[in-house]
């Protein structure tokens, strides 16, 4: 929004439901990544909305990231992150060999 104006949170409307499609027939995951929160967003990476239209899709598999690159911000925002998860009665995965798995 500080560089695009407000319409920067309309632009993906009409396009990125395809995406999302095409990532649950796939059986892919999409990450939330927490370090935009680091760098003085105030959303997730995707954010909430997208999530939304990622579960209306279809798509069931989710990782959490904190994105560190420095010890100080390993796992910052992750419990937000798989709050989140919960609200959509969702899963955190991890992948092992190329393959998905709960984390229960």
């Amino acid at each position: 929004v500080r560089y695009f104006g407000k319409r920067i949170n309309s632009l993906h409307k009409g396009r990125i439901e395809p995406i999302l499609e095409e990532i649950a027939q796939r059986d892919m995951g999409l990450e939330i990544n927490t370090s935009s929160i680091s760098r003085g967003l105030t959303e997730f990476h995707p954010s909430r909305e997208i999530i939304k239209l990622a579960v209306q899709a279809g798509v069931k598999i989710f990782t959490v990231g904190s994105d560190a690159h420095d010890l100080s911000t390993l796992g910052d925002y992750i419990d937000e992150a798989l709050d989140i998860l919960d609200e959509f009665e969702l899963h955190n995965y991890i992948y092992e060999k190329r393959k998905a798995y709960p984390l229960t």
